[in-house]
């Protein structure tokens, strides 16, 4: 069995990466030429918001408490 330690303040720096990595995304050029830049956006928003929702309760559910201070 492997365990995985991060440092409860380092949660808050993930959470932020992952916010820059999505505006990243959504600023650059759709996949498609046939996919309208609002819908990308809107799209790589969705993503990032289930993302985080997920990162977040996960971490929680460990004890972090993924708040800035």
């Amino acid at each position: 069995m492997k365990a995985i330690i991060i440092e409860e303040e380092r949660f808050t720096e993930i959470l932020d990466f992952m916010k820059l990595k999505c505006h990243e995304i959504a600023d650059g050029a759709p996949p498609s030429p046939d996919v309208n830049q609002i819908v990308w956006r809107r799209a790589v928003d969705m993503a990032h918001q289930a993302m985080h929702y997920h990162f977040v309760r996960w971490a929680q559910s460990h004890g972090a408490s993924c708040i800035k201070r």
